[in-house]
């Protein structure tokens, strides 16, 4: 099922450092998943204009309150080893997070924003 971004409820952030000599592509080979994940998932990855060794992640989260510790149980696993697999590129994880969107405004059409 494909996740608008207006359609999440939670965001999920990560900022990491490549190690030398490591590309984007590496990153991505690593951290692709093995399989779905059981609700709607919508990531994008980024790379910094300015530093191409940095990389965000932000992902938009589609989970009902009371099924957030179901399915964190049901993907921690297959994210453990996902992770592992990110490691051997990455430098350093400056960020991480899941964060509850409280408000999202389009700032090029300010009459659209309530």
């Amino acid at each position: 099922m494909k996740i608008k971004a207006e359609e999440a409820n939670l965001i999920s952030i990560f900022v990491r450092k490549l190690k030398t000599g490591k590309t984007y592509e590496d990153f991505k080979k690593e951290w692709f998943p093995d399989k779905p994940f059981p609700v709607p998932v919508r990531v994008i990855n980024s790379i910094n204009l300015n530093d191409n060794s940095e990389i965000l992640s932000v992902g938009f989260l589609k989970i009902k309150d009371e099924d957030f510790e179901e399915v964190i149980k049901i993907i921690s696993q297959q994210e453990s080893i996902r992770h592992e697999r990110i490691e051997s590129v990455i430098e350093k994880t400056e960020l991480k997070g899941i964060f509850r969107i409280v408000d999202d405004y389009n700032l090029d059409d300010l009459t659209k924003n309530n």
